[in-house]
């Protein structure tokens, strides 16, 4: 799918593509694929929502009826081009303790990654050990949405399933650069790993953060050998919530 400069695998939702071009003040009518993706923001009657038209440019629109068969959005505010970086962005995070996850999702969303997909690593926690304790990531998905909401997002992220380390990492093998975040020596370093996004051509780009306990020497090997490259965020221990946050916003940042 194509929206102005930027593609992307669909891994995001919730795009309202309007035909034509958009202008201030005026009421226009979705249906069909863009009915359904406005339909993702749950908004009620009155609500503002993010909506682009067939040239890429941006708009806030107001829903003022909704019906099974359309919606109609009037405009009254014109944002620019795309909103957030021009690649895709997907973050694979090992289930951290407590509300970490929580916050990595609200924050990322704020700063443009398009999925997040949570894995089980050998120092992490189990998804199924993290609602023992808490039940809530049947509230994933809703807190993507609610943080895109309040961000003005143009979509929505996914958070995909649950899986192990191996098959989230399998998962990626078809992406163009594909950067797994470690704390132990050998790392290159994070700006220049981002080279080839600066330089033009990457459309898509994973990061893999770990647990607080980090990782072991064979998922490093592994996700190597699928094509992975090691990358340091500095000499600093950081926290497993603030790794994922700052990779994502370097990310985006070097993507606009």
């Amino acid at each position: 799918m194509r929206v102005g400069h930027k593609e992307f695998d669909l891994t995001s939702s919730g795009r309202i593509i309007i035909d034509g071009s958009g202008r201030l003040g005026e009421t226009v009518i979705v249906r069909a694929a863009a009915l359904a993706a406005m339909c993702e923001w749950k908004a009620r009657l009155g609500e503002a929502l993010t909506i682009a038209d067939s040239t890429g440019a941006y708009f806030r629109a107001r829903l003022i009826e909704v019906n099974d068969e359309a919606a109609h959005l009037f405009i009254f505010e014109q944002t620019g081009e795309a909103i957030g970086a021009s690649v895709e962005i997907i973050l694979l995070q090992a289930v951290p303790e407590r509300e970490r996850m929580e916050l990595i999702i609200e924050k990322t969303t704020e700063l443009g990654v398009d999925a997040l997909r949570p894995f089980k690593s050998a120092k992490s926690i189990s998804l199924e050990e993290r609602d023992g304790r808490q039940r809530k990531s049947h509230r994933w998905q809703d807190i993507a949405l609610k943080a895109a909401r309040q961000c003005r997002r143009e979509s929505i992220p996914r958070v995909l399933p649950y899986t192990s380390f191996a098959n989230a990492i399998e998962a990626e093998a078809g992406k163009q650069l594909k950067l797994f975040l470690y704390e132990g020596p050998g790392g290159a370093p994070f700006k220049d790993a981002l080279a080839p996004l600066r330089s033009g051509g990457v459309r898509a780009v994973t990061l893999v953060c770990g647990p607080e306990g980090g990782f072991e020497e064979d998922e490093v090997r592994l996700a190597e050998a699928r094509g992975f490259t090691v990358v340091s965020l500095g000499g600093r221990v950081l926290r497993v919530e603030t790794a994922a946050i700052l990779g994502v916003g370097i990310v985006g940042y070097e993507a606009t």
